[in-house]
């Protein structure tokens, strides 16, 4: 009944464990592509390990991910044509969609993604009593109809 891939792909997803979000946070999504030159997806991640401090990965890795102090997170993943950054930094203000998920990221690193970058994303997660005064100025933020919300975890709201 299974498909003949099923055990392998499914030990493929747990061996790339899902970022533990808590409270609020920023976070910064970006999918870089290079054709032909598979070994850059690689150095990417290194020179940014190095340019903030982080323990380099092993050699051949296909996904990494590390914490830096109490807040940050870095996760990356090699797929086979594009590789993905995530960058995530726990939030203790309302300067909503700053540059505090990337902030800490030399801007020479960024520039050696000219020309790679084919997705970006950021992302506000708001938790706790900070989500209510945050959907009441969502607007200020987001024009037009590109918004995701949700209630979770014991929510008493019927939305």
């Amino acid at each position: 009944m299974d498909h003949p891939l099923r055990a392998a792909l499914a030990d493929e997803l747990h061996a790339r464990p899902f970022l533990r979000i808590n409270g609020s946070v920023s976070l910064a999504h970006i999918a870089v592509y290079i054709d032909g030159e598979s070994a850059i997806h690689e150095d990417l991640l290194t020179s940014l390990c190095r340019l903030i401090g982080l323990p380099e990965p092993v050699a051949g890795a296909k996904h990494y991910s590390s914490k830096r102090g109490a807040g940050r997170q870095l996760k990356w993943e090699r797929h086979t044509e594009f590789s993905t950054f995530t960058f995530v930094t726990s939030r203790h203000d309302t300067d909503y969609f700053s540059d505090l998920a990337t902030q800490h990221i030399p801007s020479q690193w960024f520039h050696t993604l000219m020309g790679k970058r084919f997705v970006a994303v950021r992302i506000e997660l708001v938790s706790g009593t900070a989500a209510g005064p945050a959907y009441e100025r969502v607007r200020n933020w987001i024009d037009g109809s590109a918004m995701v919300g949700s209630n979770i975890l014991g929510c008493r709201s019927p939305y």
